[in-house]
Parts: structure tokens; C-alpha cells; sequence
């Protein structure tokens, strides 16, 4: 999957609030500051200058209370500029996560803009083992948290259509991922990845597409449908988890 640093421009406001936040940082930690870099889709160039924060990974060379309370002022100012809390790590804490966070390290390197020192990501390799053993982790997680939600709801269709709405968007980024274990590059548009996951897996996927729609809005189910298109969901991520169960990964 490639992964680029990018020279991807934004509106003068947003660049604007991004040079501030680089002084800011720059003058509170001096030589112990090793880089910041933008990432996510201020730096890919899908930023919606009206939905989409900014997101920084800020790395010091340490990490402790007194770093993070220098910093913590400055936050609620960055949230007014749309600027999204950001993660604050060392070098140690990041060569270290690599076999645990995988595929969120890989999702910052994908597009980044290194806006000071090192490209600290530049250096980022999970194992395919780690980014396998995450995708199903995830995957499992979220089966336990729906069939809870079956459990706990009472059936009631409208609490059904909420949880599927909000886990939808995990499952597609597994599918993400499971794509890139097999080769092949990201895709965007939820459904282009179904298409194409659906044809890797030969999983049928009705269920997570309907889940997908949902969430868009695109998909406005009536009450006496919600149930069977739940159910198809949880058959869909039984059948997805099963799969990245047995994915070989050597």
C-alpha cells in the first residue's frame, strides 16, 4: 500500500492555524520537540473544510505529566480552529506500537505532511501477522458489542439501526485493511471496497453494504424491515471475522 508524504495545500485560515500551532510547539519544548506531522485527510487532500478537523501527531522526546500540562492550555484555542486534540507520543512509545497499533500507525502514514523534523513515520513496517491480529481483534470486539446491543435492546428497531449506523465505518476499514494483507491498494468509496472485498472473499457482504448505506443516509430502512437487515449484519460480521481468522498471513 503506498504511503506518501505530501506538499497537500489547505484553505489560508487552516494553514494559518497550522503555523501557529508549530510556533506553539516549537516554543514551549525547544530541542526536546522531534516533529510534527500532519495526517489524516488534511494531508491525503479529501479535507471538507466543513466537517473535517486537523490532525496532528506531535512527537517530544519524552512524554510525562509536565510535557502534556505545558501543552494542555493551548487545546481548547485548537479545538476553536478546528484543530483536533492531538496525539502526543516519543520515539519509544511509536517503535514500540507497532505490533499493537498497527493499522492506525499505517492509516498515519498513508498521507502525511511532515511540518517539523523528522518523518518520524517514515520508518513505521508492521509485521502483516500485527495488522491481521488487529483486524480481527477489531472484529471480534465489535461481533461481542452488537450481539450485546440484541441482547440489551429488546429488539427495538430504532436502537438496532443505531448500532449498526455507528459500527459500519469499523467494518469497512477492516475490509481496508484485509485488502492490503492480499495486495492490493486503499480504496475510498464504501462501495468500491465492498465490490472488490466481496470478490476477494466471496463473502456476500449484503449486510455490512446495508449497514454502510445506512450510515450515509442513503439507506432509510422502515421499522418492520430494520430486524432482518440486523440479523444479515450479524451474519455478514460472523462470516468477516471467521474469515480474518483463518486469513494466512506468511
Amino acid at each position: 500500500m503506498a504511503c506518501v508524504v505530501t506538499t497537500v495545500t489547505l484553505e489560508s485560515r487552516f494553514e494559518a492555524s497550522i503555523e501557529e500551532v508549530v510556533r506553539t510547539v516549537r516554543d514551549l519544548f525547544g530541542g526536546d520537540l522531534v516533529s510534527i506531522t500532519l495526517f489524516g485527510s488534511a494531508a491525503r487532500g479529501d479535507f471538507d473544510p466543513k466537517r473535517s478537523d486537523l490532525n496532528l501527531l506531535i512527537v517530544l522526546k519524552e512524554v510525562g505529566y509536565a510535557e502534556l500540562s505545558r501543552l494542555a492550555p493551548f487545546v481548547p484555542r485548537w479545538h476553536r480552529r478546528r484543530i483536533a486534540t492531538p496525539v502526543v507520543v516519543s520515539p519509544e512509545y511509536l517503535s514500540g506500537a507497532t505490533d499493537v497499533y498497527p493499522i492506525e500507525l499505517l492509516e498515519m502514514r498513508l498521507g502525511r505532511r511532515v511540518l517539523y523534523g523528522e518523518d518520524v513515520l517514515a520508518g513505521v513496517e508492521p509485521s502483516r501477522e500485527a495488522i491481521r491480529r488487529q483486524c480481527e481483534q477489531d472484529a471480534r470486539g465489535k461481533l461481542l458489542h452488537l450481539r450485546q446491543v440484541l441482547l440489551e435492546t429488546g429488539l427495538k428497531p430504532r436502537r438496532l439501526l443505531e448500532a449498526m449506523a455507528v459500527s459500519a465505518s469499523a467494518f469497512l476499514r477492516i475490509g481496508r485493511w484485509l485488502l492490503h494483507l492480499r495486495g492490493g491498494e486503499p480504496l475510498t468509496t464504501a462501495d468500491e471496497l465492498l465490490r472488490t472485498l466481496r470478490a476477494e472473499t466471496g463473502l456476500p457482504l449484503e449486510g455490512i453494504a446495508a449497514a454502510a448505506r445506512i450510515r450515509s443516509g442513503d439507506l432509510k430502512p422502515r421499522r418492520a424491515e430494520i430486524p432482518k437487515l440486523f440479523e444479515n449484519y450479524l451474519s455478514d460480521v460472523l462470516a468477516l471475522t471467521q474469515y480474518v481468522d483463518r486469513l494466512a498471513t506468511n
